[in-house]
């Protein structure tokens, strides 16, 4: 095994196409890193095993059926290993079934903070222009809520649950109740926003 850099070796993520493959790789990862003085830390070290869905002989996907987990039963330094169906990997979520809900919900949720916490101080202060608040969302929210969205693969309902955080930030930025009955797109023509599509797109 050859390591070029272990310069930034604080968060590292293998893939492996099989349980030795992983197995030996460890054990030399182990030994490289133990000469330059560094030591992997077990308790925070995770195994992930990713799902496949089953295919038919024409290669289509058969809706429901997985094909066999490996089965692993490693242990590093004598401690057992721990698997896991998703983790965090440079900020963006990585899930076993290689969907996207949690994704979602994770990005929204990162958003969320942000924007309540500039509710009082931006959002419904008056001698804010409306310019400067949308600068503000776009420069401080939009990028958290679609941060690693160049490798999404989005399915309607997906884009309509972003799409639906998106508006409610908007109709929050300029007073606009829900009893006003705006539309989406009065709502994009108000603020002069791109649709969350343009975004992914753009992406």
């Amino acid at each position: 095994m050859n390591v070029l850099d272990l310069a930034y070796a604080d968060d590292l993520a293998i893939m492996s196409e099989s349980t030795t493959e992983l197995e030996e790789f460890i054990q030399d990862f182990e030994t490289i890193t133990q000469k330059c003085g560094l030591t992997m830390n077990v308790k925070k070290t995770l195994i992930m095993s990713v799902k496949q869905l089953q295919q038919d002989a024409t290669g289509r996907i058969i809706k429901g059926q997985m094909v066999n987990q490996l089965d692993f039963n490693m242990k590093i330094r004598n401690e057992k290993d721990k698997h896991t169906e998703s983790f965090i990997y440079l900020g963006c979520c990585i899930t076993a079934d290689q969907t996207m809900e949690k994704k979602i919900g994770i990005r929204i949720s990162k958003a969320s903070p942000p924007f309540y916490m500039l509710k009082y101080c931006v959002w419904h202060r008056k001698t804010v222009s409306y310019d400067a608040k949308l600068r503000i969302f776009r420069a401080c929210v939009v990028p958290i809520l679609l941060y690693g969205s160049e490798v999404w693969a989005l399915t309607n309902i997906q884009e309509r649950r972003l799409n639906s955080f998106y508006m409610k930030c908007l109709r929050t930025i300029i007073g606009a109740n829900l009893e006003d009955r705006l539309s989406n797109a009065k709502m994009l023509e108000l603020t002069g926003q791109p649709q969350i599509r343009c975004y992914l797109e753009k992406e």
